[in-house]
Formats: structure tokens, sequence, C-alpha cells
């Protein structure tokens, strides 16, 4: 199983790129320090800085997660709350999702919370956004 971090160093490197260059293309001011802190497993991207390092070497949000969630939620409570978060906003914005979307911003979002310890009580609509954002 790889770690987003060894997901990060696959893609950049699959797009033949040094963590100097995939920072600048980021914009990330810590430049390849703040690359090669994540590849390591250092630190945990954001979800805003994954998806722009996604963008930059020009994969899906989803690619980062495919491995990770391994078919198995171990926090039935905090997925409850993810997919209710998602149905709200569909209703409240009147968003359409495909059953596809929601599923990966699902999986995204309690990827995202699982890696930072994050309870469903800890969860809030813009942790959301950036997904939306992805997924749009």
């Amino acid at each position: 199983m790889n770690t987003i971090g060894e997901k990060i160093k696959i893609a950049r490197e699959s797009a033949g790129l040094s963590q100097r260059e995939l920072a600048e293309m980021c914009e990330f001011e810590a430049g390849q320090g703040r690359i090669g802190n994540y590849e390591r497993g250092v630190r945990s991207p954001s979800v805003q800085d994954l998806q722009i390092i996604a963008k930059a070497v020009s994969r899906s949000m989803s690619w980062f997660f495919d491995e990770d969630s391994n078919g198995l939620i171990t926090d039935i409570a905090l997925m409850r709350h993810v997919i209710e978060m998602i149905l709200e906003v569909e209703q409240e914005e009147g968003c359409k999702f495909t059953p596809t979307q929601k599923a990966r911003m699902a999986i995204a979002l309690y990827n995202d919370s699982i890696r930072r310890h994050r309870s469903a009580t800890d969860l809030h609509m813009n942790d959301l956004l950036p997904i939306l954002e992805a997924v749009n």
C-alpha cells in the first residue's frame, strides 16, 4: 500500500519533474523542502495542496486515495457524517453530483480526516469546499 507521500513521488517522477520543479509549478513558497517533506511523510499535504499537486502532475485527486482506503471504513460515524455533508451541499446549493463524484468526494474527505485524526465532530463544511472545487 502506498502512502499519499509515496503517491506524490510516483506522480512527480512519472511527470519527469524534480522536487524543485514541482514546487515551482505549484507556487509553494517553501519550495523543494515542502515536496520532500510530503514524499517522506514528515508532513501531510492539506486537501488544497494535494489538489494543486494533482493538477501539476496531471492526476485526479482520487488517484492519490485509491489504494489508501483499501475498501475499509473504520469510522462509521465519520463516513456517515461525510455523506450527510455531501448530500446537504447537494440539496442546499442545488448541485447535482453523479454517484461516482459523490463516492470520490466521500473517500477523499474521509481519508483526509483519518490522516489528520479528525472525528465526525471535528469536520465542518469548510473541509468539503476544496474537494467540491476539485470535482467541478
